[in-house]
């Protein structure tokens, strides 16, 4: 829900839908299985990253090859 409804977050700021965010969250994580993974439990999906980045070479890979979701 922080993702819907959080201060900051798309949901809030872009004015989307739970179910918006997470068909694109979705497919972020089957376009990039090395980097991201979706985790469910009980009552909780969680996007994870596989490992940590430095931010600048995401930033540079998107740039590189920009995919619009």
């Amino acid at each position: 829900r922080e993702i819907v409804m959080g201060e900051h977050s798309p949901g809030r700021l872009l004015k989307m839908q739970e179910s918006e965010i997470l068909q694109r969250v979705t497919e972020l994580a089957v376009r990039q299985p090395k980097v991201f993974q979706i985790v469910e439990s009980t009552n909780l999906r969680q996007l994870n990253r596989l490992h940590k980045s430095d931010g600048l070479s995401d930033l540079k890979a998107a740039y590189r090859a920009p995919r619009f979701i």
